[in-house]
């Protein structure tokens, strides 16, 4: 009598759990369905495939050619979508301080973001940006997190380059540099006592203000803050929101807006050497349309 009763309760159990975990799995289901989705794209490195070798990474599987490059942001040009900057996604749909203005509405948002500050990105993105502003008459903002002690550093004797501040500048007045922050060093976040967590925070949103020359009371400048390594713990999201407006990492998922978000745990897909042109202009049609707020 004992071992039907212990198998019942164990069928009761059983039964319990299932039904939790499929009540888990259309509640995911059902607030994916209604989360406002922005595809955040996160690129690295660029190079070109008539030269490969000018200005190498460290990491060639995370190069992207800027011939592919091109191919997106011109279906992107003409589908209409909607570039966003850091601060645009900040003030639009995180806090909603600001209302969409009248000539997005029904548009699709998206964000391309570059990490670590190639010098790639201003041999041959720069360039590509110009010529589309040209010929589009719209200028396409990049968001750049960028490491200062990366860009200060002696690199004469290394393959990969990195920008410096006369570079970053450039790109920033033209109005295509999105300057953000990934630290001083690119160290890993949680391995630092407090201390020299809060001087990576801190120092890096300092020398790129400094950088740019901004009115610190109205810039735009290191206010958001990409995670070094993908690396982020409780401790580091709290003393990031004590200096940034928001935090990014790699997940790979599309960013989606719900109840549920959160400003320091912002999704980016990363974009590899051998993905597609069609393989990001797919993922990028994900993005939901902007409707009347």
């Amino acid at each position: 009598m004992k071992n039907f009763y212990k198998i019942g309760l164990s069928k009761t159990y059983l039964g319990v759990a299932i039904a939790l975990f499929l009540s888990l799995a259309i509640a995911k289901i059902t607030i994916d369905s209604i989360s406002f989705k922005i595809p955040i794209f996160g690129f690295h490195s660029i190079f070109d495939r008539t030269n490969p070798e000018k200005l190498p990474s460290r990491a060639s599987y995370l190069d992207y050619p800027v011939q592919d490059l091109e191919q997106v942001l011109k279906y992107l040009i003409q589908e209409e979508y909607w570039f966003l900057s850091s601060q645009d996604l900040y003030d639009y749909f995180l806090v909603k301080t600001k209302t969409i203005p009248q000539q997005h509405i029904g548009k699709r948002p998206v964000m391309l973001t570059f990490d670590d500050g190639y010098e790639n990105i201003h041999a041959f993105v720069l360039p590509l940006l110009e010529k589309l502003a040209k010929q589009y008459n719209l200028k396409i903002p990049i968001v750049l997190f960028l490491n200062p002690a990366f860009m200060e550093r002696e690199i004469s004797n290394r393959k990969d380059k990195y920008l410096n501040c006369d570079q970053v500048k450039d790109g920033f007045k033209k109005g295509f540099y999105d300057v953000q922050s990934a630290g001083v060093n690119h160290t890993h976040l949680t391995k630092l006592e407090i201390s020299e967590l809060e001087h990576e925070l801190l120092e890096s949103q300092r020398k790129l203000q400094e950088c740019i020359a901004e009115p610190t009371l109205n810039t735009t400048v290191s206010l958001h803050f990409a995670y070094p390594y993908n690396r982020v713990n409780r401790r580091v999201k709290f003393y990031t929101s004590q200096y940034y407006q928001s935090g990014y990492l790699y997940n790979d998922e599309i960013y989606k807006l719900n109840f549920w978000q959160n400003h320091y745990k912002i999704s980016r897909l990363a974009v590899f050497r051998n993905d597609s042109p069609q393989k990001l202009i797919d993922r990028a049609r994900q993005a939901s349309k902007i409707t009347s707020q």
